[in-house]
Order: structure tokens, then sequence, then C-alpha cells
């Protein structure tokens, strides 16, 4: 049989026979030969010839393309949204009594993932026979600055191309790109966020469910806010085995984090990411040393917090499961200041340190000046859970409670601060040391107004807050002069 005619187009490509093929059918014997076709794209003209033979002997089949665009037959039919673009090079395929071998070398140009995706360029290169898959070369990059690099051996079945095969796997890959969001080219997920220069490099083998073998991730300019305004370097090293080994360290211009164990899930990374559930149940053991010469970043995550400096360190620790994490360490505090949203007076000179235990905070010292005057804290905090509660002593010795234009208030301070902030009990005793009012009012009209029977000048009532937090708090406070 011969084939005279055949065309095929989607937009502005076009693909059409270069001259008849022959289709030849014999006794266990089918051929096709001198099957060329031309494709039309932007000017452009490529060629892609296609030869089959299937008898007695078995298959042979081979593909040779020379800037065939792909685009003109295959843009609606290609997974995830992938568009075919140019191809050259030529594949060839042999099955017979001594089993299968493939063969290909080919160059990709132009192809791209979503109608407005960057387009990529890939040189690929190897062989395979038997379920085996040798890639010599692929090489990956797009107008981007991606670049990206593969080789190895890995299990393949021709049936199921994109299956995870049984069999051994050894591979060496090296991935480089300009910025986070160029990884969207390959299909991961958006993060939201933005970096600067980020490369990896893994050698992994095993088989699909149990690698082994290791991943290392650096990175430059990471945003650690959605805004961007706090950015870290860093490194990720993964161990692969029975369990995960982690090592992940950030650098900022606030100080340098690292966070290193282990995370039980084996080496079926794969599998996760298609469950990822079953991460729920994995162990964890990891520490977190911690080392921060500025906290001002703080005030940004507390409502309440107007403004905070100082130096953080310690170590957190967290055990049992990534679903019911357990939680320890400890924190110290030092060269501190803060300044709170509803307390005028700011807190300096501050030390402290902390200790957690699970969702607890134990505030086992927290020392610091109000107004000049030494102060000393110690108790509880529970701000993990899904209700923030505190339960905290406050000593102090001639604080500075209020100072403005009109009052100057110092006490002794001995009080207990429970609930939450929605609504907090303040109790204990307040024992005045030193207080001043001034105030301006009209002698006669006042006389008028009582009177008359009348209540005296308006005033503003005193108020802790009036919205938000601690709008609601309780006072039980015993308030004496230190005299009496």
């Amino acid at each position: 049989a011969e084939l005279e005619r055949l065309a095929a187009g989607w937009s502005d490509l076009a693909c059409e026979l270069e001259r008849g093929a022959r289709l030849r059918f014999g006794r266990e014997r089918i051929a096709l030969e001198e099957l060329v076709l031309l494709s039309h794209s932007n000017g452009a003209t490529g060629r892609a010839e296609l030869t089959l033979t299937h008898d007695a002997a078995g298959t042979r089949a081979r593909l040779d393309c020379e800037h065939f665009d792909a685009g003109s037959v295959l843009s609606k039919t290609l997974l995830g949204g992938w568009y075919a673009g140019e191809t050259s090079g030529r594949v060839t395929y042999a099955r017979g009594a001594s089993g299968e071998a493939l063969d290909f070398e080919l160059d990709f140009a132009g192809w791209k993932r979503g109608e407005a995706g960057a387009r990529l360029a890939c040189k690929a290169r190897g062989h395979g026979a038997d379920g085996r898959l040798v890639l010599e070369r692929l090489e990956l990059s797009d107008e981007h600055g991606l670049q990206a690099s593969l080789h190895g051996e890995l299990p393949f079945e021709r049936a199921a191309p994109f299956a995870r095969a049984p069999g051994p796997v050894a591979l060496a890959l090296e991935l480089r790109v300009p910025e986070l969001a160029a990884l969207g080219v390959l299909g991961l997920p958006e993060t939201g966020r933005t970096s600067g220069p980020l490369s990896a490099h893994a050698d992994l083998g095993g088989e699909w469910n149990a690698l082994t073998g290791e991943l290392r991730l650096a990175f430059e300019g990471l945003a650690l806010d959605a805004a961007g305004r706090h950015r870290a370097d860093g490194t990720l090293a993964l161990e692969l085995g029975e369990r995960l080994r982690a090592k992940l360290t950030l650098d900022a211009s606030e100080g340098r984090i690292a966070v290193g164990g282990t995370l039980g899930i084996g080496g079926d990374i794969a599998g996760l990411l298609t469950e990822p559930e079953c991460l729920l149940e994995a162990p964890i053991d990891l520490a977190a040393e911690v080392e921060l010469t500025d906290v001002a970043w703080l005030a940004e995550l507390v409502p309440d917090l107007r403004r905070i400096s100082g130096e953080l360190g310690g170590t957190l620790t967290a055990s049992g499961t990534v679903q019911d994490p357990l939680f320890g360490g400890q924190l110290a505090y030092r060269a501190g200041e803060l300044r709170l949203a509803r307390f005028a007076t700011p807190l300096r000179a501050l030390s402290a340190d902390f200790r957690l235990a699970q969702d607890v905070v134990h505030v086992e010292s927290f020392t610091g000046e109000v107004g000049g005057a030494p102060v000393r804290v110690s108790g509880t905090l529970e701000p993990f859970g899904p209700f923030t509660r505190l339960d905290l002593a406050v000593r102090g010795e001639n604080v500075l409670l209020a100072r403005n234009s009109r009052l100057r208030l110092r006490a002794d301070a001995d009080l207990t601060l429970s609930g939450s902030p929605e609504l907090l009990r303040i109790g204990g005793g307040l024992a005045l040391t030193e207080g001043q009012y001034e105030s301006e009012f009209d002698v006669l009209k006042e006389i008028l107004r009582a009177g008359r029977g009348l209540r005296g000048s308006d005033g503003k009532p005193l108020a802790f807050a009036r919205t938000g937090n601690f709008a609601r708090t309780e006072f039980a406070v015993h308030v004496t002069s230190k005299d009496h």
C-alpha cells in the first residue's frame, strides 16, 4: 500500500508528507518505508523520517529528526500541560530472540510547560537493554538560567516508562537555577518565596522504594517572610538510608540557625510525594542550635510587641513523631530591650533563661529594669496551643508605672498574671513609693455644678487597654502606700 497524502496542523504549525510512503504487508511481516514528514513553523522547515519492520526475526525501528517541530502533531497530546517544540537526532529500537535494545541521541528545543512557560532545551544520549536504561547524558536548560544535568542507570519498563520499576538505581544530578521560582518549569509547586541562586547535587543508589545516597542543596538570599524583608543563605544536606538524616543551616544578618537529626521515613522519597500522609507517623529526632544576634523581627510576629532587641541563643529539640512531636530545650536572652504596645515605659537591660518542656515555656529567670528600677519575672507560658496561656509572677522595686505631663507614679510591685491575653487576670499588690498628679480646673465652675447637683468635669476613666488583646483584663490588686 502507498500513502500518498498526510497533513496535520495546529495553530500556526503544519505537518505534511515529503513524498509518498510505502506500507508492505506479507506473511508474518509488516514494513513501513520512506515515511518522511515535513514540519512548517515560523518560516522554518523540519524533517522526520521513520522506518519500521516487524517479522519473524523481531521488530526493528528507526526515527531520524532534523529540526522537526513536533508541536504540529503533539501540542495537545502531551501529559502534564507540556507543549512540544523542535526535535533533532535519532532513536533506534530492536527486539528479537536475544532481547531488546534501545539507543538514542536527541536534541530538544523550544519545549515548554504551559502555553506561557519558559522554553526548554534538552540534550539526551543513552541506551537500554532488557529492562535497564543507561543515561550517558541528559542536560536541561531554559531561557531564565536553569541548568540541570543527570547521568546514571535505572530500571525501565517499556510498557510503563514513567513508573518506578523495580531494580537498582544509580543516578547523579547537578542543578543550578538563578532563583527558586525558576524550579516551576520542572513542575514543582510554587512556594511564594523568592531567593537568589540555588544549586543542588545528588548521588543516589538503592531502589526507588529504598533509595540510598546523599542530596546537597545550597541557596542564597532565600526570603524567610512573604514580603522578602528577611533573607538567609543556607545549605541542606540529606543522607538517605533506613532513616533520613538531615542537616539544615541558615545564615542571615540576624544570626545563625543549624538544625540536624533524623527522620524515620527510609528512602522511599517518591512514595512520600504521592502519599504524604505517611509522613505524619514518622519518628523524629531533631536538634536546633540557635545563635541570633538580632531579634527585632519578632515584633512582626507578636501583635502587642512594638519593638524588641537583644541576643538569643540555645538549643531546641524535637522527638516523638511528626504528628505528635515532643519539644524540649533551653534558650538564653541577653542584652535585651522591648517596648510593649500597651505599656509606655520600655523594659531595658533584660536577661532571661527559658526552658521548653513540651508545649510549656518555663521562665527560669527574667530580670530587667523598668524606668531604672529592677524587675524580676518567673512562671510559665503556653504560646503554642490553640489557646495561649500565661502564669507569671512579677516583682519589682520602685517600678515606674506612669509618667506623663500630669502623672508620675512609682511602686513596689508583687503581682500575678494568669489566663490568656484575651481574658487576663492581674492580682497581687502595689505599694506606692512615689506619686504626683497635677491638673487645672475652674473653681467657680465646679462650685456652680455642685450647687446644681451635677457631676464634676468630664474625665476619661483609666483603662489598661481599650481594644484588642488585654481589653478584658480583670484587676484584683491591693494598692497601698509603702509608708503605711
